[in-house]
């Protein structure tokens, strides 16, 4: 399955990185692809991902999901 994240903040390739890292690690996400031009993450999932487990993994960071589809 394939969803797409739009993630504020992110400002650097360190930024994409921590993002990549902290949205892999929820159960599902098999990979997280950053575009940091375009603040979108591609998501390959094995399942549907809610919006608020991608807000729980980045609620220690300064990075926000603004939507999910």
């Amino acid at each position: 399955m394939k969803q797409t994240a739009i993630v504020e903040n992110m400002k650097c390739v360190g930024c994409a990185g921590a993002v990549k890292t902290n949205l892999e690690a929820i159960k599902g996400v098999k990979e997280a692809e950053v575009d940091l031009a375009t603040h979108t993450v591609a998501l390959q999932t094995e399942r549907e991902v809610e919006m608020d487990e991608l807000k729980e993994a980045l609620s220690e960071t300064p990075y926000q999901v603004t939507s999910l589809s």
